[in-house]
Order: C-alpha cells, then structure tokens, then sequence
C-alpha cells in the first residue's frame, strides 16, 4: 500500500511541475458565482481558498466592487502583467459599474500583479497601488505566505477605500512614515485583529457615535428580484438617537435547498431571526452561489506590481 501510494503522490507531483504555463486562453475559468479565487494549481488551500472568499464577498457588497483572485504556479513567457490585464478584459471583471479589482500571483515567475479596472483607477490609482506592492504584498511574499500576502492586500485596499486615516496616511509616501498600521497588520494577529475591528467598525452608529446600529428586519423592503436574486433595503438603526442606516443587501435563494430560504418570506421566532448573509439567523454564511457573475468591465492597465 505504501507503494502504491508513493507511486500516487509521484505522478501528482509530475503533473503538477509539468503543468502548461498558462495564459488568457487556457486558464480555466470557474463558476464565479460560487467564489472569486482562481486556484488552478492547488497552491492555495482549500481553507485558504474560503476564507478569501468570504472575505471579498463583503467587500464586493459594501462598495459594488468585483474581484477576481488568481493564483498559478506560472504564466506564458513569464509576462504576468500581459496576462492578468488579458484575462481581466477577457473575463468582464467589475460588471456594468466597471469597478474591477484582480489580484494574480505567479509563483514560479515570483512576480505579482494588482490590476484595476476603469471605473477604480481614481479611487485607487497606481501609486497607492505600489505602495501595497511593497509595504505589504512583498515582505509576506519573499517568505512565501501566498495566501497572507493576498488577504493583507485585499484588508489594505478595503482600509484605504474606506478612508482609514492611518492607512491613507501610510500609502501617501514611499517612505516608512505612518507605516505602524501596516506592521499591525503583518504582524502575527493583524489580520484576525482586523477582522474584530472591522466588525466593531461597522455597527458603530456614524450619527451619534456612541451607540450601536442594528437590523431592523420588520423594516426590510424588497428592492428587486429576479431569478434566485432578491436584493433588499434594510434599515438598521442606533439604539441610542435612533438614526436610521439603509443599507442594500443580496441574497441568492435556492428553493430546492432545505436549508437556504427567502428572509422576506420565511421570517418566524423559530428560525431565529433574519435570513440575510452576515444576520443572526439561520442562514447559511456560504458564500456558495452569491457572487455576482463576472462581465462588462475593462482595465486599460491600472495599477502595479512587479518581482519580488
């Protein structure tokens, strides 16, 4: 048996160090309603693979964003620029809105790329962009934390989207001045810290800011619907002034799923509570099935990047 299985593990390795460079024609496109990350090569792990996932799939709500995350083991004549702007034009990312963000990593070329799309470049323009290239993507790179390195960028542009003042501190110079977020972040916990800060952030009343904004699910309003889509509009309101947050959330329902379910039809005390992906229900926090597909945008090269 053990013969056998070393024969087995043999002929994957063989495979996988003779896999063809890839380029725009012969990547493998998946379901990118099911997930944004492109893991041909199986560099990144499962695990690795969700948790990105989950990660981009808030992002994409909160700020009408598409990503598209690519890592291979290696690209046609090493151009990973050539391709990362091919595919991205290829594969529509950023759909009508054109706001595309595409991550791609190639391994064996040890080059990495961020790619924007038309509609992001003067949110996010390509100085910040190398910035992240190098204060964050490539001190995690050159210790080859592939899946660290993609999650500290997306948490990064997410940050300086939002305004953070430390971060758009941190990325308005090349030099290390206001860089203590950054070193937070890269730092062992940084990126679970982020996620409780995120969290806490976010119910955070932006009225009186000292109380907390919560769903007011008897106040949800069907917003659109088409298909397995539902697209709501949810009041959450401070439980101090009692100002009134609307917030636009989608859910993908699957009527032949038993355990997935319409939040505007199904709500009961049993159920506990709302539907909605991120709620206190029952709801499935999959992130299977609840992206939006891919098509329309276009990058001209935004951007940046390079060898690490």
């Amino acid at each position: 048996m053990k013969r056998i299985l070393f024969f087995l593990s043999a002929i994957l390795m063989a495979l996988h160090v003779g896999a063809v460079p890839y380029n725009a024609d012969n990547l493998p496109k998946p379901d990118e309603t099911y997930g944004r990350v492109v893991n041909p090569d199986g560099i990144l792990s499962q695990a690795e693979v969700d948790s990105i996932n989950s990660l981009v799939l808030n992002i994409e709500r909160a700020k009408n964003m598409q990503f598209a995350i690519i890592v291979v083991n290696e690209v046609v004549n090493g151009d990973v620029f050539d391709f990362g702007v091919k595919v991205f034009n290829k594969w529509g990312i950023g759909g009508k809105a054109n706001r595309g963000l595409m991550l791609v990593l190639s391994v064996k070329d040890r080059d990495t790329r961020i790619i924007t799309g038309n509609g992001l470049e003067g949110e996010l323009p390509d100085a910040v962009c190398n910035r992240i290239f190098n204060k964050v993507q490539v001190p995690l790179l050159k210790e080859s934390k592939w899946a660290a390195s993609m999650t500290a960028s997306i948490i990064t542009i997410n940050e300086y989207l939002d305004g953070n003042p430390e971060v758009v501190k941190s990325l308005s110079t090349d030099d290390e001045d206001g860089d203590g977020w950054l070193y937070w972040l890269l730092g062992g916990g940084g990126i679970v810290g982020w996620a409780a800060y995120s969290a806490k952030k976010a119910t955070k009343c932006p009225q009186c800011a000292d109380g907390k904004i919560a769903k007011n699910i008897e106040g949800v309003v069907l917003k659109e619907k088409e298909g397995r889509k539902r697209v709501y509009m949810v009041p959450w309101v401070c439980n101090m002034c009692g100002h009134i947050v609307e917030k636009e959330e989608t859910h993908f329902f699957d009527e032949n799923d038993p355990d997935d379910y319409d939040p505007k039809h199904n709500r009961s005390e049993s159920s506990g509570g709302s539907g909605f992906i991120g709620g206190s229900g029952r709801s499935s926090s999959r992130s299977s099935g609840s992206f939006s597909s891919w098509g329309g945008g276009h990058t001209s090269g935004g951007g940046s990047g390079g060898r690490f």
